[in-house]
């Protein structure tokens, strides 16, 4: 399911409370700070709940969005630049969907 919330902040609060598993998808490894990213080759595990946090394509989930998010994926890409959000939140989701192998 798609949900937009608002605010967000209360919303992921709700989510973890239930016992989702909160991926931030961001730009890449540079914006590690404190959290290790994953590639996208490491899929939730089968039976977890999750959820997934997209922000604007020119800066990402919010500051407040990132702290309440466990873990942080992202798409690598071959060449540097952007990808438009929703192309990215397809690709985070289908690659945090797929079984492991």
């Amino acid at each position: 399911d798609f949900h937009l919330a608002e605010p967000l902040g209360s919303a992921l609060e709700a989510l973890a409370a239930r016992g989702l598993r909160l991926h931030a998808a961001v730009g890449g490894p540079q914006e590690a700070d404190e959290f290790q990213t994953e590639p996208l080759r490491v899929p939730a595990e089968p039976d977890d709940l999750w959820a997934l946090v997209v922000g604007p394509e020119d800066s990402g989930p919010s500051e407040e969005s990132l702290a309440q998010c466990q873990h942080r994926v992202h798409v690598v890409l071959r060449h540097s630049g952007t990808m438009e959000p929703g192309h990215a939140a397809a690709i985070c989701l289908y690659g945090l969907a797929s079984p492991r192998d």
